[in-house]
């Protein structure tokens, strides 16, 4: 408990100023990441990158790229052996969305409620070291840049997660 509140304290946003990032080359470079994440569990990545060339996203790429992975390390960790997570990254309506799904599970009822609340887990008897930080991290990122952190059992089955915020105008 001691350990997860000190990463609490440390998680703090990177101070860096926002810079313009590719979408396309950011989505691409998270889906090596997610390949890394889901490989060693068994787990089928699939990145579907719907970024336009040229579409720019005006974000702190480090606090980003974290909120993204940390979205893709649950699903990872949440997928079944053989099963899959999928990155689908797209512009829908001025946002650039990215979203991670699994077949797993799904979030239980007090995640899906919490929306990312610091230290929940779901479930207060976990000893997997699951600290509650990852969604709580993914939120306030997407606050930080003006979107939000949406979290859904699909009627499929799974766990979905999706970190929206804003396009830069212009490119």
């Amino acid at each position: 408990y001691l350990a997860a509140l000190r990463d609490a304290a440390g998680a703090q946003l990177s101070p860096a100023p926002p810079e313009d990032l590719d979408a396309a080359a950011f989505a691409a470079a998270l889906g090596q990441t997610g390949q890394a994440l889901c490989a060693p569990a068994g787990v089928d990545f699939r990145l579907e990158n719907g970024f336009a060339p040229g579409l720019c996203l005006h974000a702190r790429r480090q606090n980003l790229g974290r909120a993204v992975e940390n979205l893709l390390a649950n699903a990872a960790r949440f997928a079944p052996k053989g099963g899959a997570v999928t990155l689908t990254c797209r512009l829908e309506g001025g946002d650039a969305l990215f979203a991670v799904q699994d077949d797993g599970p799904g979030f239980p009822p007090e995640i899906l409620h919490g929306g990312g609340q610091m230290l929940a887990t779901g479930d207060a008897a976990r000893t997997d070291g699951h600290q509650g930080l990852g969604l709580w991290f993914a939120r306030t990122v997407a606050e930080s840049h003006g979107g939000s952190l949406t979290l859904a059992n699909p009627t499929g089955g799974g766990a979905l997660a999706v970190l929206r915020l804003p396009a830069a105008d212009g490119k």
